[in-house]
């Protein structure tokens, strides 16, 4: 397993994604990642997981301080998002699975955390949840989508996301969804890079 998440590691943010220098930590059957990526939270942590199932995991603190205000900012969890998707196409291809997959995403303790856009500083902002702490969903697809169109998930996910912590206005169209994808992707130092939808 080791071996096989050495040969799908992403470039993001001028490093790699995952990161392998601070350690993995490896059963028979699978390989954890315990600090995977620093930059994506905001200096947190992320976690990676993977195992000979076809089970691929990833967790991240998405709230962060801007301006000495604790928030979400969306270009980061667009960016993030997209970097997890994309690497779970790698996965999955290099081990060879076929068939039928679930994208399951969940955020946690949400309600009254503010969601912040534009450059850093630049005090946009967004009121987020109001009623729900705690958002899940469940999206359907098979490998050879999740390979060959993985921004299109991406995007799929984003607008569930958007819409469940009521900021429909940056997903209500495909041109913005593509736009905000690019945000994204901006974040990530992926500049120029093409959308796979």
């Amino acid at each position: 397993m080791h071996e096989l998440v050495k040969g799908t590691v992403l470039d993001h943010r001028g490093d790699k994604f995952p990161i392998l220098r601070h350690g993995v930590l490896s059963q028979h059957e699978s390989v954890t990642v315990l600090q995977a990526s620093p930059e994506i939270s905001g200096g947190g942590s992320v976690l990676f997981e993977a195992n000979i199932w076809g089970m691929v995991f990833y967790a991240m603190r998405i709230v962060g301080m801007e301006r000495g205000v604790a928030g979400i900012h969306l270009y980061r969890v667009v960016g993030a998002l997209a970097l997890f998707v994309r690497h779970a196409a790698k996965m999955l291809e290099t081990f060879g699975y076929n068939g039928s997959i679930l994208l399951e995403s969940c955020l946690v303790s949400i309600r009254g955390v503010k969601w912040f856009y534009g450059q850093p500083g630049s005090g946009l902002e967004h009121r987020g949840a109001v009623l729900d702490d705690q958002v899940r969903f469940v999206i359907p697809t098979n490998v050879e989508t999740l390979v060959q169109k993985p921004d299109r998930l991406t995007m799929d996910i984003l607008r569930q996301l958007m819409f469940a912590v009521n900021w429909h206005g940056p997903v209500d169209s495909e041109e913005k969804l593509e736009e905000l994808l690019v945000k994204g992707f901006n974040y990530n130092f992926w500049p120029g890079q093409d959308l796979k939808v």
